[in-house]
């Protein structure tokens, strides 16, 4: 009895090795497939438009002044935003705008504001003062 008891041992005993082995090299061999997420960064939105300066100095008649747009993000951010607004002003018999540069044509006081689609800048009172 022993004898047969012995090969169904060294049977066993092959068997697990075997099945183990298989096991064992099934599992190195798998390769795994990596993730990509599917969500999206959120979406970064012009927030408002401050024109400098806030309250320009009084300009002469035939002078100019150069104004800057700084605009403000939905995530906080700021970035000079000059050459991509459009300028406005209240009064051209008052002041004209060249891009950012506004010359004085007559006495009187006007706004000038900075627009980008659906952002227009809270305005800045210009003074124009006659020349002496």
């Amino acid at each position: 009895m022993k004898g047969k008891y012995a090969s169904f041992m060294s049977f066993c005993l092959i068997m697990g090795l075997i099945v183990v082995s298989t096991l064992g090299m099934a599992a190195c061999s798998s390769t795994s497939t990596p993730t990509t997420s599917t969500t999206s960064s959120p979406t970064i939105t012009l927030y408002s438009i401050d024109v400098k300066p806030e309250v320009p100095p009084n300009l002469t008649v035939g002078s100019t002044e150069t104004f800057t747009a700084i605009g403000t993000y939905s995530d906080g951010s700021t970035a000079d935003i000059t050459s991509q607004v459009a300028w406005l002003t209240s009064d051209p018999t008052i002041a004209t705008m060249s891009g950012s540069t506004v010359t004085g044509v007559a006495a009187g006081t006007c706004d000038i504001s900075a627009e980008m689609p659906g952002v227009t800048s809270p305005p800045a009172i210009l003074t124009v003062v006659a020349a002496q």
